[in-house]
């Protein structure tokens, strides 16, 4: 998913099934108060978002890649003004949080891995 202005999720994006999907959204804004999953029956998904200006996530938002019975999937949020979560990230696996200062001075800030 490409917008060129901003992004506005109150309702669910679904990419299910025996191997979880694949969720791309690529925006200069975003407000996320729905759910985004990309879960699996055998294997999680991945859900990538990617803001050239700010994402804010709210107490409503879920993100979820996980998988029911096997490897969890991934997901990554990526900002390079403004990173704000309030929500719910599910993978059982990977979170990969930045908010980036342009391409050359990338800053992480939240690395976990969960098993």
């Amino acid at each position: 998913m490409e917008a060129s202005r901003a992004v506005i999720n109150t309702g669910r994006v679904s990419a299910t099934g025996k191997t979880g999907g694949r969720i791309r959204v690529a925006t200069r804004n975003g407000i996320d108060a729905g759910e985004w999953d990309a879960s699996g029956e055998g294997t999680g998904g991945d859900i990538h978002i990617r803001a050239s200006g700010n994402w804010e996530q709210t107490a409503a938002g879920r993100m979820d890649a996980s998988a029911a019975a096997g490897d969890g999937g991934a997901i990554r949020v990526t900002a390079e003004k403004g990173l704000w979560l309030s929500g719910t990230l599910d993978c059982v696996q990977t979170y990969e949080l930045r908010r980036e200062e342009g391409q050359k001075n990338r800053k992480d800030l939240l690395k976990c891995a969960q098993i």
